[in-house]
């Protein structure tokens, strides 16, 4: 027998992703109002990127087949969660210390570039389940990667990240040519000023890899 309620259930959550996403929207242009516009939308990007597939998923046809694209937008789909996992536990302390709000997107991307395919299927695996656990019992984004196995999984990207780039001499030459690219993008001069590119970038680095050996020291004390 046909769910009468499936085609309200469906409008409801149609309606829940589309207010998600406006408030995502807001949310993303009041914390960075010193970038660019052009650096604004390219967060904004980043941030709804899995709320617009989330969209997608509850307003299409139950029956239609996947479409072409479908691998591509799961591997971006990969890189949104995998890099929102791995910075989770010191993005907000890059921000607050004084790292360019453009830089951080560049940090949690450089995970595609650092670790394995496998590395990037297991972890994608967990968090599918992990979300879909955490949303089946009405928890959002934020509380479901910061609770137990969340973390479990950042710390676990965070450990395989350090063992590979400890392993790639041109790590940091490849990372500071990623900030430089996006930094010169993204740059407001209204607002950044007479910004002096290189300590820019020095500095976002330097953040970067005290807080990745403040995470190992911690987890090694566990």
């Amino acid at each position: 027998m046909a769910d009468n309620n499936a085609p309200t259930r469906e409008t409801d959550r149609s309606q829940q992703v589309r207010q998600a996403i406006i408030r995502k929207i807001v949310k993303t242009v009041r914390d960075n109002l010193d970038l660019s516009n052009e650096a604004v939308l390219l967060q904004i990007e980043e941030e709804t990127n899995s709320l617009f597939e989330q969209f997608s998923e509850v307003v299409k046809n139950p029956d239609q087949k996947a479409a072409p694209k479908k691998r591509r937008r799961d591997r971006q789909l990969r890189k949104e969660h995998v890099g929102r996992f791995f910075l989770r536990l010191i993005e907000g302390q890059m921000r607050k210390e004084g790292v360019h709000n453009s830089l951080i997107p560049v940090f949690a991307g450089s995970v595609e570039q650092v670790v394995s395919d496998d590395d990037y299927k297991k972890w994608t695996e967990k968090i599918k389940r992990l979300i879909e656990f955490g949303g089946q019992r009405g928890y959002d984004y934020d509380n479901i990667i910061d609770s137990k196995p969340g973390r479990a999984i950042t710390e676990e990207i965070v450990q395989t990240y350090r063992k590979e780039i400890a392993k790639s001499a041109g790590f940091e030459k490849k990372m500071k040519n990623s900030l430089d690219q996006m930094l010169i993008k993204s740059i407001n001069p209204d607002i950044d000023g007479d910004i002096d590119i290189e300590k820019t970038i020095d500095f976002a680095f330097k953040q970067f890899m005290n807080y990745l050996a403040s995470l190992q020291k911690a987890a090694g004390k566990k």
